[in-house]
């Protein structure tokens, strides 16, 4: 409609000046014979119309019409053609009839002409081209007919046989016209399809299917697009990195690890609000981007109050609840890094370095974050190497009783001696083996060399062992600690395993059955680091805990400090009525050692009384001093 309507609008006026021509010759007529005031005011009454209508069309917008506008525009001009039509014949045959014989004749053929010229100009709007042939060329051909002249039926006859092929040749017209119409409207639909594909396919690429934040491609489209052309340091980046996801999409299924996504996007959109772009950057991984000019402090405490929302448990849709932690690094533009890649390079660093060390905290990026990210990529390198394990050497420290200095066990620790010359020490290796889970490779590997020693000792020395969260919470690693120590003829009571609180804090529950595990088969279990900041006496009897190792950090600060005085006593005081034994660890020097004296520690642990040492002196230790170590040790 809208198409007929845009044809129309530029053919219509030609119409009406067909009209206009065809009444200036009746007029000029009635003119020539004699002026019939009549006539004249019929010609000057159509005349002030067809102007009037021309003016119209001109004018004429149809583009603003909705559809029901467009087809009531379309049926007044069909109308109109009918009124007009029936007017101006009336009009003309009256006309003719007012004067001699052969004008008639000339004024009939100039109105029929002009009527064959309307309708080539209406083809595009075929009921109102009947319309018109109707309304005008009807009565005009019977009044020829009717009339005393013989040319005139002759005429009418002509002009029948003429009208009846131009409404042909029009409606074919008119009928291609509509074809191509229809044609062109769906070309521009599917145009319109495909273009609105397109859009979606675009918006798509850039949106995270499973959460409906934007993905990896989306979020460097908008940093790129917000990243800082001066040196106004307002753009901030953060990336958060969800520790102990895995272990739950492990247990519950990845359906539940879905769920727990979408519902940490969500509290993330929430907690942040709309000003804040948040993204999922990889499996659980996520990028906010703020445009605010924060201090470093304010950076921190975003940070940290994420890291404390992404801390309140979450509820499944399977009614089960789960926690999980988060740690976070970020980057500032300008200050950071001076493009987008770079900045999200040092985001990560920060990143990697708050999981090694600080994990479920916050970190500002700092140079050093970039050296250790270096470093452990290579670390990461060697250990891809199989033979890694081959290049691990066990050391052990002794941990002596405090009633008469007796060596009663050792602590076993692993150096990595690398073929290029260089020892790494578990603080560097360990963390990235985790990241890559060849954790539980390597505690097999290490458990294994252990024993290998273990079995030339005498039968009443102990030795520690570390597991890591990832050895803990893993069933098949303690059925392969067990069997280990099975085909070595070692007795269980004479392996300690230590686990660090952080493991607890993250997996309480399947530590807990591990533990339980552990213990019924006759290990020892010790809570290492105790004292420390995540500490929680709730452990020492909720757990099958057998020993209780102090944190160095507590042991360093006894002199200085009265506060770490009294919360050894207590936590020893605490530890023997649950018939727990007490490890102090980190004696460095004898001053340590008088003030532990009396505070009621069971054994002491550190360089004071001996390092780290091989397998090979510590059996010459062992063979020399009879197992016990003097006040000043072997250090």
């Amino acid at each position: 409609m809208r198409a007929q309507l845009r044809m129309l609008h530029f053919r219509l006026p030609f119409v009406y000046m067909l009209g206009f021509s065809a009444i200036l010759v009746v007029a000029q007529h009635g003119w020539s014979d004699g002026l019939d005031w009549r006539v004249l005011v019929g010609a000057g009454g159509l005349a002030a119309v067809f102007l009037w209508r021309i003016i119209h069309w001109l004018r004429f917008d149809e583009s603003k019409l909705d559809a029901r506008q467009l087809q009531r525009s379309l049926q007044s001009i069909v109308y109109s053609a009918g009124v007009i039509g029936i007017v101006f014949a009336s009009w003309g045959i009256w006309g003719m009839s007012q004067n001699n014989v052969a004008a008639p004749q000339e004024v009939s053929f100039f109105v029929l002409i002009s009527l064959l010229g309307a309708l080539f100009c209406l083809a595009y709007l075929r009921q109102a081209a009947l319309m018109l042939v109707l309304s005008v060329g009807v009565p005009l051909s019977i009044s020829c007919w009717f009339s005393n002249a013989d040319i005139f039926s002759v005429l009418t006859l002509h002009f029948i046989f003429v009208a009846a092929i131009i409404a042909v040749i029009t409606h074919s017209f008119g009928s291609d016209f509509e074809t191509f119409i229809d044609q062109q409207t769906r070309l521009y639909r599917t145009q319109g399809e495909a273009k609105a594909r397109a859009e979606e396919m675009r918006v798509l690429a850039f949106k995270d299917v499973l959460t409906d934040l934007d993905n990896r491609r989306g979020f460097f489209h908008y940093l790129k697009r917000k990243f800082p052309r001066t040196n106004t340091h307002a753009l901030t980046l953060g990336l958060i990195d969800l520790d102990g996801f895995k272990p739950i999409n492990d247990i519950y299924g990845h359906p539940a690890g879905d769920d727990l996504l979408c519902k940490v996007s969500r509290r993330l959109v929430e907690f942040l609000g709309e000003e804040v772009f948040v993204s999922r950057v990889g499996g659980d991984e996520f990028a906010l981007i703020t445009l605010h000019r924060m201090t470093d402090h304010d950076i921190i405490a975003l940070g940290r109050a994420i890291c404390a929302a992404l801390k309140v448990p979450f509820v499944l849709k399977t009614g089960v609840q789960v926690k999980l932690s988060a740690s976070m690094g970020f980057a500032r533009a300008g200050v950071d890094a001076d493009d987008a890649e770079k900045l999200f390079e040092r985001a990560d660093h920060a990143l990697y370095y708050a999981k090694t060390y600080h994990i479920g905290h916050a970190l500002l990026f700092e140079p050093k974050h970039e050296r250790v990210t270096r470093d452990s990529a290579e670390i990461a390198q060697g250990l891809r190497d199989s033979q890694f394990v081959d290049e691990m050497e066990m050391i052990f420290q002794p941990v002596v009783s405090a009633e008469n200095n007796n060596i009663t066990a050792v602590e076993a620790l692993a150096r990595w001696h690398r073929p290029d010359g260089l020892e790494i020490l578990p603080n560097h290796f360990i963390p990235v083996a985790e990241a890559m889970g060849l954790m539980n490779k390597l505690t097999l590997a290490l458990f294994e060399k252990s024993t290998d020693c273990m079995v030339h000792w005498p039968k009443y020395l102990k030795m520690s062992f570390n597991l890591s969260t990832a050895d803990v919470i893993e069933p098949y690693v303690i059925n392969a600690l067990m069997d280990i120590t099975r085909q070595k003829g070692i007795s269980p009571n004479r392996i300690i395993f230590e686990i660090s609180e952080n493991v607890l804090h993250d997996h309480l529950d399947r530590a807990d059955k591990m533990l339980n595990e552990l213990s019924t088969y006759g290990f020892t279990i010790a809570l290492d680091d105790f004292g420390g900041r995540i500490s929680n006496f709730n452990h020492l009897h909720q757990l099958p805990i057998d020993v209780v190792k102090l944190d160095s950090e507590l042991i360093c600060d006894l002199r200085f400090s009265a506060q770490s005085r009294i919360l050894v006593s207590k936590i020893v005081e605490l530890a023997q009525g649950l018939d727990l034994r007490v490890v102090a660890q980190g004696i460095s020097s004898n001053d340590h050692l008088k003030v532990l004296e009396g505070l009621g520690c069971q054994y002491y642990q550190g360089f004071h009384f001996a390092r780290p040492m091989t397998h090979q002196k510590l059996i010459s230790l062992l063979h020399t001093q009879d197992g016990q170590l003097g006040h000043q040790g072997v250090a």
